[in-house]
């Protein structure tokens, strides 16, 4: 709820507004506006289905059945409009269980390209672990599919540049599975830091802190189980002996995914773009180890970054962000296990997925203030549900969505590169525009991932 009435007054100096613009979200569906095209961006050429009519049903295929996918199954399952035609895994198991759960009625696949094959699929949803969204997506492309892609984008910065580059060859859709783009109590987080109500804002921070007792530990290698094909899973990644953790914890583990700073990062990362008219930092740092716990994960469990921001519209001198992740210590900040907070000259915006405050900036020995509280109207499950009618509009409309893999790939950069500046020691400059590492050849081979063969990372 809010604090206090529309309008503006001066508390300790400072002057404070609260005209609020959440009934103008209340009065608008956010799914529809994302599917009216708030981005603006039309999507060249002609659906590759000619007979694919506004009024049809999405025809789905589902790759990835662990939890995200079985989870985006139902919600497809219950969005008017789609239909899941065929599902995917490696682990017979998952499939059978996501099977069961549509009724049987869906094709089974254990090779994602035989749904690619399929010319009565419109659309697919990429819900693998992230060291096969690249490879997939690209094929997905090429097929004539647009695609739901669940975040981060990929596992470097050149998989993500090839997805895009493949999306604008075959004239594909795809949105990124960033739900908080489509959360009303983001939005108008995002028009508040936008306004200039917090002044000018030099400082972001985003934070994911858990208490992980006793750490992931360190089972030993071993044959897979008997449901899953190990060596599939791998894909692109280099051939190695079958780890439980690997395999139930794989963003920890280098050539699966980038720990939080990339998994969580990219959520956060796009809040902070948006907010602050920005898309790519000028550089990172990124120090941290294994200070809580021995397990074999690989990725740090604890963690610190920073990105510094040249100027844009809300900040005009530049401005930084530090990233704190920790997994040995439960402690919230500022009373959130995963948030961000804009600090500005006036005042301090604060956001999770609970809500977001706005806080006055300290003056003449005053104390902050809490001006505005106001808590999430719309519940989570209902949010991944709007987004996903958000696609299935800007698929019938042929309409770029908001949260694009351009937005997606550009949100994840932020935490590849921390990971590189924490890989080689130092601070690692970057050139936003044509996305190269500044005169840094050790930094700029991390990249670019290595394929196995007989994978490769196409670029069509």
């Amino acid at each position: 709820m809010t604090g206090k009435a529309a309008g503006a007054h001066k508390r300790g100096g400072i002057h404070v507004n609260h005209k609020m613009t959440r009934r103008r979200f209340l009065r608008s569906n956010v799914a529809t506006a994302v599917g009216a095209g708030l981005a603006g961006r039309l999507v060249r050429g002609e659906n590759s289905n000619p007979t694919t009519r506004p009024t049809d049903s999405l025809s789905v295929g589902i790759i990835g059945c662990g939890d995200r996918g079985k989870y985006l199954t139902y919600v497809c399952q219950i969005v008017p409009g789609i239909r899941v035609a065929a599902i995917c895994d490696v682990n017979r198991d998952r499939l059978a269980k996501v099977h069961q759960q549509l009724g049987g009625q869906a094709d089974t696949h254990h090779d994602y390209r035989r749904i690619l094959s399929n010319k009565s699929i419109d659309a697919v949803v990429i819900a693998t672990n992230a060291h096969w969204h690249a490879r997939i997506a690209i094929d997905a492309c090429e097929a004539g599919k647009d695609i739901y892609l669940e975040k981060p984008v990929a596992t470097s910065i050149a998989e993500g540049q090839a997805i895009i580059k493949a999306a604008r060859r075959y004239n594909r859709l795809i949105q990124m599975g960033m739900q908080q783009h489509s959360w009303e109590h983001y939005r108008e987080a995002v028009e508040i830091v936008r306004s200039g109500r917090l002044g000018t804002v030099s400082h972001v921070h985003i934070w994911d802190v858990e208490n992980a007792w006793p750490g992931f530990g360190m089972p030993p290698d071993g044959p897979a189980p008997p449901e899953l094909d190990w060596e599939f899973w791998l894909g692109p990644s280099p051939l190695v002996p079958y780890n439980p953790n690997r395999y139930t914890r794989a963003e920890w583990f280098f050539d699966y995914d980038g720990g939080w700073q990339v998994a969580w990062g990219a959520h956060h990362f796009d809040i902070v773009h948006w907010a602050m008219g920005v898309t790519a930092p000028v550089a990172a740092t990124g120090s941290g180890g294994h200070f809580a716990f021995k397990d074999n994960r690989e990725w740090p469990d604890t963690f610190n970054g920073t990105c510094e921001y040249p100027s844009g519209p809300v900040a005009k001198n530049g401005f930084l962000v530090t990233y704190t992740m920790r997994h040995g210590s439960g402690r919230l900040i500022e009373g959130r296990a995963h948030g961000k907070a804009f600090h500005g000259t006036d005042g301090v915006l604060i956001v999770d997925r609970s809500g977001y405050e706005v806080l006055s900036e300290n003056r003449d020995g005053a104390r902050m203030v809490a001006e505005e509280k106001v808590a999430s109207y719309t519940r989570s499950h209902d949010v991944v549900q709007n987004h996903v009618k958000a696609f299935l509009e800007c698929v019938r409309a042929r309409r770029s969505p908001e949260a694009d893999v351009l937005v997606g790939h550009r949100a994840t950069n932020p935490g590849h590169l921390m990971n590189i500046a924490w890989r080689v020691g130092r601070r690692v400059r970057w050139e936003g525009t044509t996305e190269q590492v500044v005169e840094d050849s050790e930094a700029a081979k991390w990249l670019v991932k290595t394929y196995r063969r007989p994978w490769a990372l196409r670029e069509s």
